[in-house]
């Protein structure tokens, strides 16, 4: 555990119950001899409160009884029919503490009543039994200074509410010394009135333990404070987009939690378990009475997630891909098909050995065919997002002939890098004008993801002076319908020219122009810290004065989102 938490270290079990056992044993033993002292010097001395308060002494014996029994029990390891552990028997048991101390606030109400009704036949004790009841006020005081010490330094509620019976045992006994020195000096009323006002304190005791221990039965919260900094110490983990569902409880003396955390949408499930991994061990960490956490892992928000319920799984897909590509030669050639489940559909990653070297078109167009072929399947109709072919290049690496002085041979061999991969987000390449007039009714593709930073957020506020709070102060926009900042639409707009720049390259032109656009919608806003992305389509080609003016249908798409941030109709012009 840090250094720095707030929260102090929790012994071990064995150990809570060793501490606890000897506390329990003490307080047993003077009990034992206090209840004998009371009841032979009550009888001696003839003091009937004297005699009341030993054998509310032997009572406590009851309640030590429970304490230990309860301690031993809750000091168990988990087993198969508790995996939390036994820790409720120890909250089980401060219920029945409770009891014990409402039972004996009831009897000391009931007897002052009694007294009270009739006091005038209420005889005086001797002189020696204020010595006695002295002797047993000192006695347990000092109990409850002992044993509210131990309580608090194992943290222990069970430990803690004993304290409290033997505080309401010296309360009590302060009660039979106040009756006694009252009805010596001739005022014997004084014993009932200040019974009255002693059975009202221990009542107030037995209601505040059973409350808390109840409102832990039926698995109440952590303390707000306790529930914020274990939020915090979810938050500080690298990867972790956002939490929901932190639900925690008391199990005893200790603690569980879990929590749903929200990463990013298309890591690996490995990625996945290692954030999960370290919001376990920080949360652990943050405070030492806890002893279970579970971390879920979800890629989008549960409202999101509820719309793929009944989507096909993988083997439906995969058998699905292969009658679509069935007598095609890429079907041998597939490595990986990646499945990720969001924004009500599932999206299709096909990864592909790469046997030659073929032209980036030829590749996007063979690419678009065999995508096609998948999407025509009636039976996921409505349920296929966005299907992208990558390519993994085979390449040779040869040793350079230098080498040959230090080694016998030199070596050929074939590996394959998964950093060299082609797919749809190969740029088209196109070849002059007569390249470009092509390109009509063809899709072009899709760009890298482009994260969008606060950074860059506020560097275009500051060049635009369009420094809006929704844009600019992340604390303010936390209580924002987006829940944080959010990009300028015009800010997505400007980023057209760069990503349009990855899906087509053209060459053998003297001049590109920007001509403007047609269409323009914002359909959706970019959160910050948010990627997203151009995916682009030649619509038209048309005849201008020295050269082609191309119109591009293009649309923005945000990862994990299902609306576009932008769609617009581009229009460029390309000189010969």
């Amino acid at each position: 555990m840090p250094e720095n938490s707030i929260y102090p270290r929790l012994p071990s079990r064995e150990r809570r119950y060793q501490a606890t056992r000897l506390a329990t044993l003490i307080a047993a033993a003077v009990n034992s001899l206090l209840a004998v002292t009371q009841i032979v010097t009550g009888w001696l001395f003839h003091s009937q409160a004297l005699i009341a308060d030993g054998v509310h002494t032997l009572s406590d014996l009851v309640s030590d009884g429970v304490v230990l029994f309860a301690a031993r029990q809750a000091s168990a390891s988990p087993d198969q029919n508790h995996p939390y552990g036994h820790g409720r028997i120890e909250t089980l048991a401060t219920i029945v503490v409770g009891l014990l101390l409402a039972a004996a606030g009831l009897g000391i109400a009931w007897a002052a009543g009694q007294r009270l009704m009739a006091w005038e036949t209420l005889g005086g004790p001797a002189p020696a039994a204020l010595a006695f009841a002295a002797l047993t006020l000192v006695s347990k005081e000092g109990l409850y200074q002992y044993t509210v010490r131990v309580a608090r330094r194992i943290q222990s509620p069970l430990l803690q509410a004993n304290a409290w019976h033997h505080r309401s045992d010296a309360i009590s006994s302060l009660v039979v010394l106040v009756g006694i020195a009252g009805a010596l000096a001739g005022w014997p009323w004084l014993d009932a009135v200040a019974a009255l006002v002693v059975a009202m304190f221990i009542l107030g005791m037995a209601w505040k333990l059973m409350f808390s221990s109840v409102a832990e039965l039926i698995d109440t919260a952590l303390e707000p404070d306790q529930v914020a900094a274990i939020r915090a110490a979810i938050m500080s983990v690298p990867g972790v987009k956002d939490t929901h569902m932190l639900r925690t409880r008391k199990l005893g003396n200790e603690a569980a939690a879990d929590v749903h955390v929200q990463v990013a949408p298309r890591i690996s499930v490995s990625e996945g378990h290692q954030i999960a991994d370290e919001v376990y061990r920080a949360v652990m960490a943050s405070m030492s009475t806890l002893r279970d956490v579970t971390v879920h892992v979800d890629p989008e928000k549960d409202e999101e997630q509820l719309r793929t319920v009944g989507l096909p799984l993988r083997p439906t897909l995969t058998e699905h891909i292969r009658r679509a590509w069935e007598g095609e030669p890429e079907l041998a050639a597939i490595e990986e098909v990646d499945l990720h489940y969001l924004g009500g559909r599932v999206h299709v990653t096909i990864t592909l050995r790469l046997e030659d070297e073929p032209s980036g078109t030829a590749m996007n167009r063979r690419a678009l065919e065999l995508c096609g072929r998948v999407r025509r399947r009636p039976e996921l109709r409505d349920q296929l997002g966005e299907v992208v072919i990558l390519y993994r290049a085979r390449t040779k690496a040869v040793r350079p002939a230098g080498d040959l002085a230090s080694h016998k041979h030199q070596v050929d061999k074939t590996h394959y890098f998964s950093q060299q991969e082609a797919s749809l987000m190969t740029p088209t390449l196109s070849e002059g004008i007569a390249g470009l007039r092509q390109l009509a009714g063809q899709a072009l593709g899709a760009s890298e993801w482009f994260e969008i930073t606060q950074e860059r957020v506020d560097r275009f506020a500051e060049a635009t002076l369009d420094d809006q709070w929704l844009h600019t102060d992340p604390e303010r926009a936390k209580d924002s319908p987006f829940g944080g900042t959010i990009a300028h639409g015009y800010l997505t707009l400007s980023l057209l020219p760069y990503l349009l720049s990855q899906v087509l390259q053209v060459r053998g032109v003297t001049g590109t122009l920007n001509y403007g656009l047609d269409k323009l919608r914002f359909p959706s806003p970019v959160k910050v810290g948010g990627r997203l992305r151009l995916r682009a389509e030649a619509l038209a080609a048309e005849e201008v004065p020295g050269g082609v003016q191309l119109r591009f249908g293009c649309a923005v798409e945000i990862e994990g989102t299902e609306k576009p941030a932008l769609v617009a109709e581009v229009l460029y012009r390309y000189y010969a």
